[in-house]
């Protein structure tokens, strides 16, 4: 069982939260339909999983929403918005949240043979997801390989 302590420092924050801090980072507005369809795409695979259990739906979609929360800021600062992503939401106390936005462009420590993470789902909605429109991984790499 956690701790007071800990579960102040690893929370999930409400919806209405994350778009609290969405509007407060001043995301652009493609960022926010970006995530927005990260997140739809991301709670589908979670709404279709055999065991509705096997995943933390609440935490998918609040980390999924906010895996870009420090891109906008990114664009004028060159800074790596997943490193800072992280950051910021570890200091809100999302700790396990902190982790998914960290590994969202890069996943580390994928193993296949092993149960499903959050952070997965994250980073392969992120992927099928370019722009504000969902398409294949082909078509997704393709534009990144471009950019």
């Amino acid at each position: 069982m956690k701790t007071e302590d800990e579960t102040i420092h690893d929370r999930v924050p409400s919806e209405d939260e994350c778009r609290r801090l969405i509007a407060e980072h001043g995301m652009l507005p493609n960022i926010v339909e970006h995530s927005e369809r990260v997140m739809r795409v991301a709670v589908a695979i979670v709404d279709d999983l055999r065991d509705a259990n096997e995943v933390d739906r609440s935490l998918v979609a609040a980390a999924a929403i906010l895996h870009d929360i420090t891109k906008t800021r990114a664009l004028r600062t060159k800074e790596r918005h997943d490193e800072s992503g992280g950051m910021l939401a570890r200091s809100l106390g999302m700790e396990r949240i902190g982790e998914i936005i960290e590994e969202h462009v890069y996943l580390k420590d994928f193993d296949p043979d092993g149960p499903l993470l959050a952070k997965e789902i994250v980073y392969y909605a992120d992927k099928r997801v370019m722009h504000d429109t969902v398409v294949s991984l082909d078509e997704r790499v393709e534009d990144l390989v471009v950019r």
